[in-house]
């Protein structure tokens, strides 16, 4: 399985809170329909319908912040998950000091790691010297 972007998980959580912030609104908007019921003295004449829609907004507005919870773990996870969805060569330390030195010795894990990524998803053959080719036309 292709590894998901970070960012596509950064905008999938601004959506579901928004998504959240949304049905809080409309859960208030009907729960103010009720509070007016009942401040006029018509409290115990609350139609059934009106009930189940609150219960209903309450359910949703919890579903979605469960969501974001969910979302939020992810993206918190994600540098690990990135790290164990990479199914790199045993000899990928050795490259990574190889590039290193051939290409520029500042150059992080983190970047080589994405660089790897970038090849996974452009080439059928997967072999190390291939990679290593592959990263020094691309990258220098």
């Amino acid at each position: 399985m292709k590894p998901e972007k970070k960012y596509l998980i950064v905008m999938d959580l601004d959506d579901a809170d928004s998504d959240v912030r949304e049905a809080e609104s409309a859960l208030r908007e009907i729960e103010k329909e009720k509070e007016t019921l009942e401040m006029w003295g018509f409290g115990s004449e609350i139609p059934s319908e009106l009930r189940r829609e609150i219960n209903s907004r309450r359910k949703n507005v919890l579903l979605l912040k469960e969501e974001v919870k969910r979302i939020e773990e992810k993206l918190k996870n994600f540098d690990k998950e990135i790290k164990t969805d990479l199914k790199m060569p045993d000899e990928l330390e050795e490259l990574k000091n190889r590039l290193r030195l051939e290409l520029d010795s500042d150059i992080t894990d983190r970047v080589i790691d994405e660089w790897y990524e970038e090849y996974q998803d452009t080439s059928i053959e997967k072999d190390v010297e291939h990679w290593r080719n592959w990263a020094l036309q691309n990258v220098s």
